[in-house]
């Protein structure tokens, strides 16, 4: 479809929802206005998902004009930046994790005449670390955590649940009407069976 036959598309379809539901509210006592303003909101997101050019529809052209169009050029150059920017970040926090790391290690070792004492203020010391993943501290993945909600991403479930069962590491859930948050979109559920190893 072109653009120039989307926009009656979606005036059509606007207008046919409102006409038919016009009724319904009439009938339970709600006002014009609050359909008028559902109306206005509808045409608002419309023009802000830019799917078309909507400048030559009259009551949606005052909105289109303060989101005009972006080519694809315009988009390809937006998410090489933003993925330029994203790239930067992630070398200067791994940048930034090296280094905490070297700090620690080095503040962790002890000087030779150290003796029984220190290990107390230490808490645990040394004796625990095995030198592998595992003994990194959590604030890594609490930095991490940190970065997705400034960015506004970070996938999540928020639902009731409905029935958990788990077998050593394997759990099976059972939700139900719920939401869920995945790479930015988010997906409504009335009933939702998964597995996962924790």
């Amino acid at each position: 479809m072109s653009n120039r036959q989307v926009p009656p598309v979606y005036r059509s379809i606007i207008t046919d929802v409102t006409d038919s539901i016009r009724p319904e509210f009439d009938q339970l006592g709600i006002e014009e206005a609050v359909l008028q303003e559902l109306v206005r909101l509808w045409e608002l997101r419309l023009a802000q998902s830019r799917v078309a050019d909507f400048t030559s529809d009259e009551r949606m052209e005052p909105v289109a004009r303060q989101f005009p169009m972006v080519s694809l050029q315009e988009k390809e150059r937006e998410k090489k930046a933003k993925r330029a920017e994203e790239d930067k970040l992630r070398k200067e926090t791994k940048a930034r994790k090296k280094l905490e790391a070297a700090s620690s290690s080095s503040s962790k070792s002890k000087p030779s005449g150290a003796g029984a004492d220190d290990e107390e203020d230490d808490g645990l010391g040394d004796e625990d670390a095995i030198n592998s993943d595992l003994d990194d501290d959590d604030d890594d993945d609490l930095a991490l955590d940190e970065e997705e909600g400034e960015q506004g991403g970070g996938d999540f479930v928020l639902a009731l649940y409905e029935k958990v069962q788990r077998v050593k590491n394997k759990w099976k859930v059972t939700l139900k009407d719920g939401l869920a948050s995945v790479n930015g979109r988010e997906f409504i559920f009335a009933k939702c069976q998964g597995e996962f190893e924790f």
